[in-house]
């Protein structure tokens, strides 16, 4: 689950940021990745050949992007003591109003004793999130800024370029049909309710609502008319009636007055029955 970080508590990370533990904390090469849209970035100091995180320019004309993992590497020993490590990052267009708060994404351990040595630690996360839901549309440059937080003997420790936190930018292409902010799918007393909702759209027809039992091989399972053109939010909602017990994954396909289809990200929810 995301959480939002105030920004008071960015002024005590600025703080706390020169504060290092020489027994404990990240390691000196390569310590942090973050993916998107299935391609990796380093953050901070790293040998190896994958581009930085901070100054990258991801495209002039993105149809998707999504968070899909970011990876920590931490270290321990002398009694010192690595519990949790956590992505903040926020989105706003170059030259607007910036938010005053971070989204905070904490990883999960991964491997302890890392490539077999004690107290080292592998952290890692796969949200998969659409970081779409994060935008207002339009022909601008947006901006991901983040940094890194973690958590030792119950101290809060910081990788923040330091204090610049790390930048990454990049514009969207301005024709597509649909700016997502969301998609759910849970269980109801009538099968799978999936609610999406959008920010904009733009000459949108339909959405498609799409099944399946595997996460790789997709089939129609309903429509749902679109709002056209609109610059606020609408919500939508539909109801598979017929899910298969288990895990079952939706899509939604957005087709625009051309025939143009534009996919959201995929969820899943388990469905044990009525």
């Amino acid at each position: 689950m995301q959480k939002k970080l105030p920004l008071f508590f960015f002024l005590v990370f600025l703080f706390n940021a020169s504060k290092i533990f020489a027994d404990a904390g990240w390691f000196g090469d390569c310590s942090t990745f973050v993916s998107l849209e299935g391609n990796f970035y380093k953050a901070g100091p790293c040998s190896s050949s994958n581009p930085s995180l901070d100054g990258a320019f991801l495209g002039n004309n993105l149809t998707s992007l999504h968070l899909s993992t970011v990876q920590q590497y931490t270290f321990q020993n002398n009694g010192f003591v690595v519990s949790g490590t956590d992505f903040f990052y926020k989105i706003y267009i170059q030259g607007g109003s910036v938010p005053s708060t971070y989204n905070d994404v904490p990883l999960s351990l991964n491997t302890d004793n890392y490539n077999g040595t004690t107290g080292n630690r592998k952290w890692e996360i796969s949200p998969n999130t659409n970081l779409f839901a994060y935008l207002s549309g339009g022909n601008n440059v947006y901006i991901i800024e983040s940094f890194f937080t973690a958590t030792i003997n119950g101290v809060t420790q910081y990788y923040s370029n330091n204090n610049a936190n790390y930048k990454t930018y990049f514009k969207i292409d301005a024709s597509l049909a649909v700016t997502y902010i969301d998609i759910l799918a849970k269980p109801t007393t009538k099968g799978v309710g999936i609610n999406w909702s959008t920010a904009t759209e733009t000459d949108n027809a339909q959405f498609k609502i799409e099944h399946s039992n595997d996460g790789e091989v997709f089939n129609s399972i309903g429509e749902v008319k679109g709002a056209g053109n609109s610059k606020s939010i609408n919500v939508y909602s539909f109801t598979d009636a017929q899910p298969a017990f288990g895990i079952n994954y939706y899509r939604i396909v957005d087709v625009d007055y051309n025939g143009v289809k534009t996919t959201s990200k995929t969820v899943s929810v388990v469905y044990n029955g009525k």
